[in-house]
């Protein structure tokens, strides 16, 4: 991963977003770095009432150096799920 900010500065740089739910929750994914360490952000965003965009504490945070594994971790979970048959989507609760 190279550097994206100075070595004393903690920030955040967004890399890309997907929407959770109808609501309008988003996963948002980016590179933190935080004491000069950089790391794989990926948190939970929630709509508030009043529409605001607010993250949570829902999420993870890795270091530089074990993004590589974790990625593999996703490409095995998204073959798995091709190659298992899909079942009836689950029918929504009702209050």
């Amino acid at each position: 991963m190279s550097k994206i900010s100075d070595q004393t500065e903690n920030s955040f740089h967004e890399v890309g977003r997907m929407e959770r739910n109808s609501r309008g929750d988003q996963i948002v994914v980016g590179i933190s770095t935080y004491n000069g360490n950089e790391y794989l952000d990926a948190r939970l965003h929630m709509v508030t009432e009043s529409g605001d965009l607010v993250p949570t504490k829902k999420g993870i945070s890795l270091p530089e150096e074990m993004v590589n594994e974790f990625r593999d971790l996703i490409i095995k979970v998204a073959l798995f799920l091709e190659n298992t048959p899909s079942k009836e989507p689950k029918k929504p609760k009702t209050k």
